[in-house]
């Protein structure tokens, strides 16, 4: 029987040369899910941590299986393999399904049109759980492919399926493509990004963490704790200090050159459009998302 007719949590999870990509980072989060949404607190989470860790290494051998008959299959036909996306989804009784589909490698590095809405957040959004309908209808309303989800203040958070990026150029556009063509160590050393904070407003990103790491030792400053305020075409981004003193960094002003945002499909894509104003699109976009992709197929 089908769990998809109840309330569920799930991780969506895809695989990098035939391996799932952070497996362990995607269990907690999936075991921190379903404890919020149960409204488990820390004392009582732990009578389920042991039956969470025999469902965990039972939803790997599974995987591993379904995936090491992927690879036979595939290795007959000019020894090429697909890539997956494996979705695992848990009732609050501890029930396990999992799917697997082929990943659509058209849906990585995407240009993103996102607009901003008035929905709310779903609580609780640090939890991944299957009440996103009215986030979909949204999309499809406003013909984007994702929404900005904000704070009651109006700081943007997140988008229904990814997190918030903003890039900072701190040298010229011909510069930075050189520098990720010269194979440098750190061929982003003269970047900044900015993404809003994990502080339990928003969903913790699996790749956000990573790419929070991979991005600093590319060389790049980052700023993982930045506010974005959304009103009409004039974003000012917020770097809040001792919730007192705000320094407003115009994410229009010539410096800063992209939005982005990152997600476990999706990895690193630029915004096209924001709130149907075109973005220049950086020259630099490939070389880029070439750097990104391979990075993130060592995690």
């Amino acid at each position: 029987m089908s769990l998809m007719s109840q309330p569920l949590v799930f991780e969506t999870l895809r695989t990098y040369r035939g391996n799932i990509r952070a497996f362990e980072q995607h269990m907690k989060r999936l075991f921190n899910s379903w404890c919020l949404i149960n409204h488990y607190q820390t004392s009582s989470m732990n009578q389920f941590r042991d039956q969470f860790t025999a469902i965990e290494k039972q939803i790997l051998k599974l995987c591993e299986s379904k995936l090491h008959s992927f690879k036979q299959s595939n290795s007959l036909v000019d020894q090429v393999w697909e890539e997956y996306v494996i979705r695992v989804y848990l009732s609050h009784t501890l029930e396990v399904e999992i799917q697997f589909n082929p990943l659509d490698l058209n849906y990585i590095n995407h240009p993103i049109s996102l607009k901003h809405s008035n929905l709310k957040i779903i609580y609780p959004p640090a939890a991944k759980h299957t009440d996103r309908e009215a986030w979909l209808r949204a999309c499809r309303q406003l013909q984007c492919d994702e929404i900005i989800l904000c704070s009651p203040q109006g700081f943007a958070l997140e988008s229904n399926n990814s997190n918030l990026w903003a890039l900072e150029l701190n040298c010229t556009v011909n510069e930075l493509q050189e520098q990720l063509t010269s194979n440098l160590v750190q061929p982003l050393r003269q970047t900044k990004w900015y993404t809003p904070s994990a502080n339990g407003q928003i969903l913790p990103g699996i790749t956000r963490a990573l790419l929070l790491k991979i991005l600093q030792d590319l060389g790049a400053e980052v700023d993982d704790q930045a506010v974005l305020y959304m009103r009409s075409y004039s974003n000012p981004l917020k770097r809040t200090e001792n919730h007192t003193q705000d320094l407003q960094v115009s994410l229009f002003r010539p410096q800063t050159y992209a939005y982005f945002l990152s997600s476990t499909l999706k990895s690193l894509s630029w915004v096209q459009t924001l709130d149907d104003v075109e973005q220049a699109r950086p020259s630099f976009l490939s070389e880029l998302y070439s750097l990104i992709e391979n990075e993130l197929s060592r995690c």
